[in-house]
């Protein structure tokens, strides 16, 4: 619930929240493959009794550095 931006958390469901986040991480896995369709995404936020499936891969961020920074 940290990444909800306060002055929008009485607006929704904390469920809610949550499904739509981990929604989000199942779009971006590294895999192609293991990224769900369009079509099963609007069936997943359509339908909050469907089940989501669990990521296959570690979702990761990598900071890109300058290279002044890198002369620093």
């Amino acid at each position: 619930m940290e990444l909800i931006d306060e002055s929008v958390c009485a607006a929704f469901m904390e469920s809610q929240a949550k499904r739509c986040i981990q929604l989000g991480l199942l779009c971006v896995q590294k895999f192609l493959a293991n990224r769900p369709t369009m079509s099963s995404v609007v069936f997943m936020l359509a339908n909050e009794g469907a089940a989501l499936p669990l990521t296959k891969e570690p979702n990761f961020f990598v900071e890109r550095t300058s290279v002044a920074q890198l002369h620093t």
